[in-house]
């Protein structure tokens, strides 16, 4: 009888669902401020929860990727 190849392999999805969740909360914060052809978007200081929101997701993307689970 052969053995299993997963043993001890749990689908984990919880760091790729956060990457994705500030991904796009990033882009919606990032398209969504102010600019020439948008005086009525968010403030400036949108833009550091922003950048802060992106590296989040670049870690936690390569995390996964380094880990094979991509």
């Amino acid at each position: 009888m052969n053995k299993t190849t997963t043993h001890r392999r749990h689908l984990r999805p919880w760091r790729t669902l956060i990457a994705g969740a500030s991904l796009a909360a990033a882009l919606t914060l990032g398209f969504a401020m102010r600019g020439l052809d948008n005086p009525d978007g968010l403030p400036e200081w949108t833009f550091f929860p922003a950048l802060g929101l992106l590296a989040l997701a670049v870690c936690l993307i390569r995390a996964d990727w380094k880990a094979g689970r991509l």
